[in-house]
C-alpha cells in the first residue's frame, strides 16, 4: 500500500544522474560553441555533441518505459490491495465509512498514476539544477551566490503559498466526498424524490451549495497555482536582469562570464520551471496520500490472517452461543444472549423494530464479531468469521443482492437442478432459459427473493438464514414458502433460522425466539404446546 520499492528508487536516481549529466554535456558543448572562436576546429566535440544527444534520447525512450511498467502497476496493485481490503473489512467499519467515502479514495487512488512521472522529473530537475549551479560556481561563486539567493527566495514564496493551498485543497476532497453521498441519495431515493417536490428542491438546493462552493474553492486554487507558475517566470527575468545589469554594474561579473551564466540560467529555467507548475500536483498527490494512509488505517484489521487458515467440511449438528455481546454503538447493545441451534431445527426470529433481530443475524452469520462471549460449533469454540463456519451459512437477507456475475462454484448452465428450482419458486415462465445473464437481470423485489432462494439452494449450505424472506411475497407465495417450502426444506435436513412477522404461520417452527432491547426474551417451543399469540406478544 502506497509503498515504492527501493530497487526502483535507486534505479530512478541512477537513471536521473545519468541523464542529467548528459545533458549538462550538451550544455557545456553548447557554452564552448558559443565562446570558443576555434570550436569548429574540434570535430571531436561536434560528434560527442550529437552523441549525447542520441544517448539522452535512448536512455530517455527506454526508462520512460519502464516508468509506464510500473506506474500502472503500482496503482492497478493498490486498486486490488483496496479491494482484498474492503472485503475483509468488518461490516461494522463499512457502515462507519460509508460508500462514498470509499468512491473518493478510489478516486485519490487515480492521483497516484503520475506519482513515478512526478519523481522522475523532480529528481531530473533537481540534479540539473545543483549541477548548473555548480558549474556556475567554478565561473564565478560571487554571481553564484546572489543568483541562489535570489532563486532561494523565489522558491520559499512557493513553498509558503503550497503550505496555505493545500490546506484550501483538503476542504475541497471533503467537500467532492459530500457531493458524491448526494449524488447516492440520487440514485438510491430517485423515487422518493420524484414523488415529492419539496425533497427534490432541498436536495439540489444542498447539491448546488456544495457545487457553487467547491467552485469557487476549484478556481481559487487554479488562479494561485496558476499565479505561481507566472510568477516563475517573471522571478527568472529579475534574475536575468540582475545578471545582465546589476552585477556587471558592481564590477561582480565580467562581460565574458555574462554569456556562459544566461546560456545554462537558460537551460536551467527549464527544470525550474517543471518544479514550480507541478507545485499542484505535489499538493494533490500529498493529500491523496494523506487520505489514502488515513483510510487504510481505519479499515486496517487482523480479520485478514483469520481468514487465511484452510476451509474444511464440517457436518453440522449443533451451534451453541455463550453470553455473547455485541455494542452496535453507545446507546444499544445486543446480549447476553445464550441460544443453542440443534441441526434440522426451524427457528422463528420475531420482535418490534430496533429490538436486535437484525443485529444478532449479522452475528450469527459473523458480520460482527461479539465484543465478548463464546460461540461453539459442535461443542468446540469457533471464531465466527471464519470459512469453516460461515461455509456453513446460506444467508438471504432483507436487502439481498444479486450479482452481476457468477462467483459461486456452481454453474446455471445446463443445470438440471437449477431448472427444477426454477419451476419449484415458479420462476420457469420468467426465465425460459439457463443463462448466466438472465438470472441476474433486473427483477422485481419478491422475484429477486426467489432467485437468492435458488442461489441459496445451489450452495448446498446446512443452514439457511433468511432475514424477512416473506416480506416481499405476495399472499400467495408467502404461503406457499411456509406451507410447501419450509417443510421440503426441514425434510432434506436444513436447519432454518427466519426472521419474520407472519404470525398467521408460527405454528410452521419448531421454536420462536422473541427480542426485544437486544435480548432474547421468550423461546418458545412449538412441540411442548407452548405456543399461543397471548404468550407470544404479551410481556
Amino acid at each position: 500500500m502506497i509503498k515504492i520499492n527501493l530497487n526502483k528508487i535507486l534505479l530512478l536516481i541512477f537513471y536521473s544522474l545519468v541523464n542529467t549529466l548528459l545533458t549538462l554535456g550538451i550544455i557545456y558543448i553548447l557554452n564552448i560553441a558559443i565562446t570558443d572562436e576555434n570550436f569548429k576546429s574540434k570535430n571531436y566535440l561536434i560528434i560527442t555533441f550529437f552523441s549525447f544527444i542520441v544517448y539522452s534520447y535512448l536512455l530517455n525512450l527506454f526508462f520512460q518505459k519502464k516508468i509506464i511498467d510500473y506506474t500502472y502497476n503500482f496503482v492497478y496493485d493498490n486498486e486490488l490491495f483496496l479491494a482484498k481490503k474492503l472485503q475483509n473489512s468488518s461490516l461494522k467499519q463499512l457502515e462507519t465509512l460509508g460508500t462514498e467515502r470509499i468512491y473518493g479514495i478510489i478516486e485519490e487512488m487515480r492521483v497516484f498514476i503520475f506519482l513515478p512521472g512526478i519523481m522522475t522529473n523532480t529528481l531530473n530537475s533537481l540534479l540539473m539544477i545543483l549541477l548548473c549551479i555548480g558549474y556556475l560556481f567554478i565561473l564565478s561563486y560571487k554571481s553564484t551566490l546572489v543568483i541562489v539567493v535570489l532563486i532561494a527566495m523565489i522558491a520559499y514564496v512557493y513553498l509558503l503559498v503550497g503550505k496555505k493551498l493545500s490546506k484550501k485543497l483538503s476542504i475541497l476532497r471533503s467537500q467532492n466526498d459530500f457531493f458524491n453521498k448526494y449524488i447516492h441519495d440520487i440514485i438510491q431515493g430517485f423515487k422518493e424524490l420524484k414523488i415529492s417536490e419539496t425533497r427534490k428542491n432541498n436536495l439540489y438546493n444542498n447539491v448546488s451549495a456544495n457545487r457553487t462552493g467547491a467552485k469557487d474553492l476549484d478556481k481559487f486554487l487554479a488562479n494561485n497555482f496558476n499565479a505561481i507558475n507566472i510568477l516563475s517566470q517573471y522571478g527568472l527575468y529579475v534574475v536575468f536582469g540582475v545578471i545582465l545589469f546589476l552585477l556587471p554594474a558592481f564590477g561582480i561579473i565580467q562581460a565574458k562570464e555574462m554569456v556562459s551564466f544566461v546560456t545554462v540560467l537558460l537551460f536551467m529555467s527549464g527544470p525550474l520551471n517543471k518544479l514550480i507548475t507541478m507545485q499542484n500536483m505535489y499538493t494533490r498527490t500529498r493529500i491523496a496520500i494523506k487520505r489514502v494512509k488515513s483510510f487504510f488505517k481505519e479499515i486496517n484489521t487482523n480479520e485478514i490472517e483469520e481468514q487465511k487458515e484452510q476451509s474444511q467440511v464440517i457436518d453440522f449438528e449443533n451451534l451453541q452461543f455463550k453470553e455473547c455481546r455485541f455494542e452496535h454503538n453507545s446507546s444499544f447493545g445486543l446480549g447476553p444472549i445464550n441460544l443453542s441451534i440443534n441441526k434440522g431445527e426451524t427457528i422463528f426470529i420475531i420482535g418490534g423494530n430496533g429490538s436486535g433481530k437484525s443485529t444478532f443475524i449479522n452475528m450469527l452469520t459473523g458480520l460482527y464479531t461479539p465484543s465478548s462471549g463464546e460461540i461453539l460449533l459442535n461443542n468446540i469454540q469457533v471464531q465466527s468469521n471464519t470459512p469453516n463456519y460461515q461455509n456453513l451459512l446460506s444467508v438471504i437477507f432483507t436487502d439481498n443482492y444479486i450479482f452481476s456475475q457468477n462467483y459461486d462454484n456452481y454453474s446455471l448452465k445446463n443445470n438440471k437442478e437449477y431448472i427444477s428450482l426454477l419451476e419449484l419458486m415458479e420462476l420457469d415462465k420468467v426465465l425460459t432459459d439457463d443463462e448466466e445473464s438472465s438470472a441476474r437481470r433486473k427483477f422485481s423485489k419478491g422475484q429477486s427473493k426467489r432467485m437468492s432462494m435458488i442461489f441459496a439452494m445451489l450452495e448446498k449450505s446446512p443452514i439457511l438464514i433468511l432475514d424477512e424472506w416473506a416480506a416481499d411475497q405476495d399472499p400467495y407465495f408467502r404461503k406457499y414458502f411456509y406451507e410447501k417450502l419450509i417443510p421440503m426444506f426441514k425434510q432434506q435436513g436444513k436447519t432454518i433460522i427466519a426472521v419474520t412477522h407472519d404470525d398467521a404461520y408460527f405454528q410452521h417452527a419448531d421454536r420462536i425466539l422473541k427480542f426485544e432491547y437486544g435480548k432474547i426474551i421468550k423461546d418458545i417451543s412449538i412441540e411442548k404446546n407452548e405456543f399461543s399469540q397471548a404468550i407470544l406478544w404479551n410481556n
